[in-house]
C-alpha cells in the first residue's frame, strides 16, 4: 500500500461512490426528452491521437499510386485522396462512452448519431512500431465540434494535408477539423525550408485553406518527460520542485479549460522547458502558412480561434488510472528526496554522523557551488498545490518573442527556465474515472 503523503493527493475530483439506483421513470419520458438527456450526457471533449502511416503495397509503384488520387469515393459518395495511407488510432482507453452504449438500443443509436463522422482506421494499444500485435481494423467515429485531434505522421509530412482533405470529405457538414492539437515533434523548423506549394495539388491545398477557415482551436502541445523535479544537476540554474506542473496521462475525455484555481504563483516563476525551445512549434506553423501564401496574422489574430501553448509532463506510458498516478507521483517524490539527501551526504553517513561531502558545497555540471539547495519543509509541503492530471494552456507570447526574421539559433534555447508569473494559465483536467 502506498504511504499517505497529503501533498501528493490528486487535485482531480474522484467520482463519488453510489449504489447505482435505477431512474425508473426515465423510460416513461417522451422520446424527445430522453434523446435530449442522452445528447447532453455526450457533450464532452475528447482528445484522440491519430497516427498517419504510409501504406506499403507490394508491386504498386509510385506512378500507379499517383494515378489513383481522388478516384475513390467514400460512403458519402465524395472523393477522397486515395488509399495510400492508414489512419492508426492509439486506443489505450475507451474512445466511446461505454456506460451509455451499454444501456439500450436507443442509447447506442444516440451515441452513433452524435459521432456522425466515420473514418476507417486501425486500432493499436501503443505507438511502439515494433509491437508484434496486428492492428485491429475499425471505424473511428468523431464529433468534430467536441473532438480534439492530435495528428502525427509516420515520416511522411504531406499525409497531414491528405488527411485534412479526407476528414472534410467524411464530414456530413463538410466543415472538417475544428480542433487541432500540434504534436510535440510536429512542424519542426528543419522541415519547412524544403516544403513548397508545388508539393500539394490544387484540391488538397483548397481543402487545407477551407479547414483553416473553420478551425476553432490550435494548441501547440509541448509535453516533456520532466518538468516537476527541476534539479540543479540537469537545469543548473535552479533546484526546485514544481508542484503545480500538470501531469499528462493516458486519457480520452477531458473537462473544458478554466483558470487554474490552485495557488500556483510560486511555481509559475520556474517552469522548465524541454530540449527544443517550445517556440519552435508556432514558428514552424507560421513558416508553413507563409509557404502557402497564408498570413499567420489572419489565422492567429482571428478572435474565433483559440491559439495557445499546451504544456504538461508526459506520463502517458505510465498512467492510465488514478492508482497508476498515485504510484508514479510517490516514486517521483521519493526520487526527489533521495537526490536532496545525496546533496547533503545523508545517503552515506560516516561513523559519528555526517556525510562524505564537504559541508556546504557539492559538484554540478557547471562546477562547484558554494551552498546547498533548499529542502522544502513541512510548511512548504502543506501549502503546495496538489498535483493535477491534465494540462496548462498559455498564450503563445508568454514564452517570449518569436523572431521570424532572425535565425532561430540566435534566439531559441534548450532546456530554458521560463518565468510565466505574468500569465495565469487555464487548467484542463482529464477524466480518469
Amino acid at each position: 500500500m502506498t504511504p499517505r503523503r497529503p501533498h501528493l493527493e490528486l487535485f482531480n475530483p474522484a467520482l463519488p461512490k453510489t449504489d447505482h439506483r435505477s431512474f425508473t421513470i426515465f423510460a416513461q419520458l417522451p422520446t424527445e426528452i430522453r434523446l435530449l438527456i442522452w445528447k447532453n450526457a455526450l457533450q464532452r471533449h475528447r482528445m484522440i491521437h491519430v497516427v498517419l502511416e504510409t501504406q506499403v503495397r507490394r508491386g504498386a509503384g509510385n506512378k500507379a499510386k499517383a494515378a489513383g488520387r481522388y478516384s475513390l469515393l467514400n460512403a458519402l459518395d465524395r472523393s477522397i485522396s486515395g488509399n495510400h495511407y492508414n489512419v492508426v488510432v492509439l486506443n489505450r482507453n475507451a474512445l466511446l462512452p461505454i456506460n451509455i452504449m451499454m444501456v439500450n438500443k436507443e442509447a447506442r443509436g444516440t451515441v452513433l448519431a452524435f459521432y456522425s463522422v466515420q473514418i476507417p482506421c486501425y486500432l493499436k494499444p501503443s505507438v511502439d512500431t515494433k509491437s508484434k500485435l496486428r492492428p485491429k481494423k475499425s471505424i473511428l467515429r468523431l464529433n468534430l465540434d467536441w473532438d480534439y485531434l492530435r495528428i502525427s505522421t509516420d515520416d511522411a509530412f504531406l499525409l497531414f494535408f491528405d488527411f485534412l482533405h479526407d476528414l472534410r470529405a467524411n464530414d456530413p457538414q463538410s466543415r472538417g477539423l475544428r480542433h487541432l492539437v500540434m504534436e510535440d515533434s510536429y512542424f519542426r523548423i528543419a522541415e519547412m525550408p524544403s516544403l513548397t506549394p508545388t508539393y500539394l495539388d490544387a484540391r488538397t491545398l483548397a481543402a487545407f485553406t477551407a479547414t483553416l477557415t473553420n478551425l476553432k482551436t490550435i494548441w501547440f502541445k509541448s509535453t516533456p518527460h520532466d518538468g516537476r523535479a527541476l534539479d540543479v544537476l540537469t537545469w543548473m540554474s535552479v533546484n526546485v520542485f514544481n508542484y503545480s506542473f500538470p501531469v499528462f496521462p493516458t486519457f480520452t475525455f477531458f473537462d473544458p479549460p478554466h483558470p487554474d484555481p490552485r495557488n500556483i504563483s510560486r511555481d509559475l516563476q520556474n517552469v522548465g522547458g524541454s530540449v527544443s525551445d517550445w517556440r519552435e512549434r508556432p514558428l514552424g506553423w507560421r513558416m508553413l502558412l507563409r509557404k502557402f501564401g497564408i498570413r499567420p496574422e489572419d489565422v492567429e489574430g482571428n478572435p474565433d480561434i483559440d491559439v495557445r501553448m499546451m504544456i504538461a509532463m508526459n506520463r502517458e506510458e505510465d498512467i492510465r488510472t488514478r492508482e497508476d498516478a498515485a504510484r508514479v507521483l510517490h516514486e517521483e517524490d521519493f526520487s526527489w528526496l533521495q537526490l536532496q539527501w545525496w546533496f547533503r551526504g545523508w545517503d552515506s553517513p560516516q561513523p559519528g554522523g555526517g556525510g562524505d561531502r564537504p559541508a556546504g558545497c557539492f559538484t554540478t555540471a557547471s562546477g562547484m557551488r558554494p551552498s546547498l539547495p533548499e529542502l522544502d519543509g513541512p510548511e512548504v509541503l502543506a501549502a503546495a498545490p496538489r498535483p493535477a492530471l491534465g494540462f496548462w494552456l498559455f498564450p503563445v507570447e508568454a514564452f517570449g518573442e518569436i523572431c521570424e526574421d532572425k535565425d532561430p539559433s540566435l534566439w531559441t534555447r534548450s532546456r530554458g527556465i521560463f518565468d510565466l508569473s505574468s500569465h495565469w494559465p487555464d487548467l484542463a483536467l482529464v477524466d480518469m474515472s
